[in-house]
């Protein structure tokens, strides 16, 4: 999931980050607010992964891939930009979570 940083989280609330391209995606949960709910829901954290590194390449491929087959929404554009730029900031995170009930 992606999930924001805590400094990320006040610009979450603002509309123009609701995705029309990629679908709709609340950025309102911390890494930290998943393990609460983890914990709270009794469930173990058994993957806890920050892949964040390994999804930047992809985004330099999107980009490519749009480009050679002639897409030109402006929104699908917006939207990968803002994410890629978020990403390389550090203000917006991809992790792979693993849970197992207690």
């Amino acid at each position: 999931d992606f999930v924001a940083t805590r400094p990320m989280q006040t610009l979450t609330k603002l509309e123009w980050l609701e995705s029309k391209f990629y679908g709709k995606c609340n950025l309102q949960y911390t890494h930290h607010d998943y393990l609460n709910l983890a914990e709270k829901t009794e469930f173990n954290v058994q993957v806890e992964r920050d892949i964040t590194k390994n999804t930047i390449p992809t985004y330099d491929y999107i980009k490519r891939l749009a480009r050679k087959e002639g897409i030109t929404n402006k929104t699908a554009m917006f939207e990968t930009l803002a994410i890629e730029v978020l990403s390389r900031l550090g203000l917006l995170r991809y992790f792979v979570y693993g849970f197992v009930k207690k």
